[in-house]
């Protein structure tokens, strides 16, 4: 098992504002999203309010993602433990990774298969950084 990415999750205000600011002005292109309040995804930003969304340039990937909706994911999320940032590692073998540490740490969110086909968990580093570990799913 191997890792193979890592992926910053930011913790925004105001997620469809976000994303035009990061492709109007830095040329990221949207790559998918999900309406507020719902598992709903998007492939195009057209206005409406958005939870969590995923842009793309070249070869970086950004997730953005408002606190009600990270807190919907992620029970007992909160800005003041360190929240704010959260880290996304794709793992080729989530499963594998996950039986390597789960005697080693509290898990946040258990292993699980995900609405948009991801198989993730999550748990804290020692500082109480939010990590989550996931097999992708396949993007065609």
């Amino acid at each position: 098992m191997r890792l193979k990415s890592a992926t910053a999750n930011i913790i925004v205000s105001d997620v469809a504002r976000t994303v035009d600011w990061y492709r109007d002005v830095l040329g990221f292109e949207f790559t998918v999203g999900v309406i507020a309040g719902t598992q709903d995804p998007v492939f195009e930003a057209t206005g409406q309010e958005l939870g969590f969304a995923m842009l793309k340039r070249d070869e970086v990937e950004l997730m953005f993602q408002s606190l009600e909706s990270l807190t919907e994911d992620l029970p007992g999320t909160t800005l003041g433990s360190g929240d704010g940032f959260t880290l996304y590692v794709d793992v080729d073998d989530v499963d594998a990774l996950h039986a390597e540490v789960q005697s080693k740490v509290e898990m946040t969110v258990d292993l699980r298969d995900t609405f948009y086909g991801a198989r993730e968990f999550h748990v804290r580093d020692c500082n109480g950084l939010l990590l989550g570990f996931a097999r992708r799913p396949a993007q065609g």
